[in-house]
């Protein structure tokens, strides 16, 4: 993955030793950053799908979410619209990898 993307945290801890690291869930990244550096980094929010900036109150969940979504105040429809565009986009890449398939033999 690109290392310019934006990077969607979530709250982990090394099995042996106990420190809380932070590790991008997005497909094929590897990035893990420890907890005291993470303030003022750009994540995306696990809820809505908007880029924040991290505060100290944001590291309370597992699963980091910008400051409408800590309150609850999120909005569900954009929440929805969100994970329909991850559909489509899985769709997408499918059909290419398909077509892709059935024209190599030509």
């Amino acid at each position: 993955m690109s290392k310019d993307h934006i990077h969607k945290y979530y709250k982990t801890s090394f099995p042996k030793s106990g420190t809380i690291i932070y590790r991008c869930r997005l497909t094929n990244c590897s990035h893990f950053i420890h907890e005291y550096m993470i303030v003022g980094r750009l994540s995306i929010c696990w809820r809505c799908g908007a880029i924040f900036e991290i505060m100290r109150k944001s590291l309370r969940s597992k699963k980091l979410h910008c400051e409408n979504c800590t309150r609850g105040k999120y909005n569900k429809a954009i929440e929805r619209m969100f994970k329909e565009d991850k559909i489509l986009d899985h769709i997408d890449k499918i059909l290419r990898i398909t077509k892709d398939d059935n024209t190599a033999g030509k």
